[in-house]
């Protein structure tokens, strides 16, 4: 089974990826700032933590969270990366309201609950191609 990042990949054949930040930027601050001079027209958000229920994305890590923040608001769409482990849990820190999603990229079986859930959240679902959960 591939990781979600590739298997959003896969499903956006047309996606060029642009890294930021550097080993040597230990508390972020340069990639956040970096992030200001970005115009993306697409951002992919890996969390651990997506709960329709709860109404956002969380992560573990309060930096990362506030990284993921800045990529998302200077990206035209934004898509969450949620492998079936990470639906329904939630950690420490908010990366976004559901509302500022685009779409969800997933390797969840269609026929789960939670599928029903976030579709009555008018986000786009995207089944990778090749899923198998």
């Amino acid at each position: 089974m591939l990781a979600p990042p590739l298997l959003a990949w896969e499903a956006h054949p047309d996606c060029r990826p642009a890294p930021i930040g550097t080993p040597c930027d230990v508390d972020g601050t340069a990639a956040v700032e970096a992030t200001q001079n970005v115009y993306a027209d697409l951002c992919f958000i890996g969390v651990t933590g997506d709960t329709p229920g709860g109404g956002a994305f969380t992560a573990r890590d309060a930096q990362d969270a506030a990284m993921k923040r800045a990529l998302a608001a200077r990206a035209a769409e934004a898509y969450t990366l949620a492998s079936p482990e990470k639906i329904g849990t939630a950690s420490p820190y908010r990366v976004l309201p559901w509302r500022h999603i685009t779409g969800m990229d997933t390797d969840v079986d269609p026929t789960r609950e939670v599928v029903e859930q976030v579709s009555a959240l008018d986000v786009e679902l995207v089944h990778a191609a090749g899923a198998n959960s």
